[in-house]
């Protein structure tokens, strides 16, 4: 084998450029990349050099290749090439996913019940996927379920290290080692899977039933110190429900609706579990819409007034005005009516004075008076030419006599006639 094959920033292996190194573990470390000739950005994983003379990794690597490139499904991580350096040490070339693991779902304000099933009801998905195929992950586990942004979507599952998968008929042309030796993250393996007997798709619903509970608690149900004690518990001990758990991720407890299917992906026996995952998906489904309908309704927002459309319907209401009074007129002709002035009513006549008529005594008697003496004839003209004295009597009347009462005078007053003008201004 030549000798080692050092790997940095700048190095050109095939048709990558070596990026930065963005993640590493027990097996290999990861790198960005870039196509030298497209532009591309990918994840290249490498063998490292202290496992390079391990042929059960070596074989691993060649077998998370193959198998994810086996299922092809929108929700497992894409592997587009698989290659070997100059020292003998294989590398996987697969797409580059920013985003986050699956913990992330713990927000500030503790888990969200609805997100919580559209992100389960994915990986739910990716599982039915690749038990179709005929391929079991075997190592399912909140690290290796990653949440990403795709198309404007949020929680956009992945599910990535297929390593520990296994093909339930193998291909002749592919052997890999089919012992019974017992691998997989303790935390999360099925009872079957600690034991080392046979294993269906069934054993990785077990794992996302441990990964749910995980979730919704906080906590994982089974913590023990050894692989022994793993072992142990995963096989014989009952973890509670959920929502009857003494912690919980959810604020007011997990919902009691998501016990069952939780709890019948825990359950011990294989064939008390759901058939499949396509099974789990519909259960998904069923727990989806009944949280909808326990969810109250949400206030409607207040509608906001834009000004541009306030200011557009009162030119629309101007606008219709001026056509209505344009329609009510005649083409040509304007006809103004005035106000004609309040007229004042007429004063009436004054009425005749009223004429008080006395009616006065009957003159008394005048006693006349002796004539003098008259003179001679000589002096008769100028006697003739003066007239005689009266001598009337001055003195008051012994009585006053009685006047006759008077009687009202009725008087019609006139009744003004109405003025109707009838000439136009």
């Amino acid at each position: 084998m030549p000798g080692s094959v050092e790997i940095g920033a700048g190095t050109v292996i095939g048709a990558y450029r070596i990026g930065d190194r963005v993640g590493e573990g027990g097996m290999g470390e990861v790198f960005l990349a870039e196509h030298r000739e497209l532009g591309r950005l990918v994840a290249l994983k490498v063998l490292r050099h202290e496992r390079a003379h391990d042929l059960r990794l070596r074989e691993r690597f060649v077998r998370e290749a193959w198998l994810a490139n086996r299922v092809r499904h929108d929700h497992i991580v894409d592997v587009t090439d698989l290659a070997y350096l100059p020292d003998g040490r294989p590398y996987v070339v697969m797409e580059y996913l920013e985003g986050t693991d699956l913990y992330s779902l713990w927000g500030a304000n503790g888990l969200d019940p609805d997100r919580f099933v559209h992100v389960m009801t994915q990986v739910a998905e990716a599982l039915a996927a690749a038990h179709r195929a005929g391929v079991i992950h075997r190592d399912l586990k909140p690290s290796n379920i990653f949440l990403i942004k795709r198309g404007g979507r949020s929680d956009y599952v992945k599910i990535m290290d297929f390593g520990l998968g296994k093909l339930t008929s193998p291909p002749e042309d592919l052997q890999f080692t089919q012992t019974g030796e017992v691998v997989a993250t303790p935390h999360y393996m099925s009872p079957e899977q600690a034991t080392g007997e046979p294993v269906d798709g069934r054993s990785d619903l077990y794992s996302l039933g441990v990964v749910m509970w995980e979730l919704l608690v906080g906590r994982r149900p089974f913590n023990g110190k050894t692989f022994g004690e793993f072992v142990l518990l995963h096989a014989t001990r009952t973890a509670p429900p959920p929502s009857q758990a003494d912690q919980s991720m959810v604020q007011g407890g997990a919902p009691e609706l998501l016990d069952g299917l939780v709890m019948r992906c825990l359950a011990k026996a294989p064939a008390a579990r759901f058939a499949s995952a396509d099974e789990l998906v519909r259960a998904l489904g069923e727990a989806r819409a009944r949280l909808e309908r326990a969810r109250p309704p949400a206030p409607k927002p207040p509608r906001r007034v834009d000004a541009r459309q306030v200011a557009l319907a009162a030119a629309l209401g101007v606008l219709l005005v001026a056509a209505l009074v344009r329609w009510a007129m005649p083409s040509g002709e304007v006809t103004v009516t005035p106000v004609r002035p309040a007229m004042a009513a007429p004063t009436p006549p004054p009425a005749p004075p009223l004429i008080i008529t006395a009616r006065n005594p009957a003159p008394e008697p005048v006693e006349r008076l002796a004539a003098p003496p008259t003179e001679p004839a000589a002096s008769a003209p100028a006697a003739a030419s003066a007239p005689p004295a009266a001598r009337f009597d001055m003195s008051p009347p012994e009585s006053q006599p009685e006047l006759s009462p008077l009687r009202p005078r009725k008087v019609r007053a006139r009744q003004p006639r109405s003025f109707e003008p009838t000439s136009r201004w």
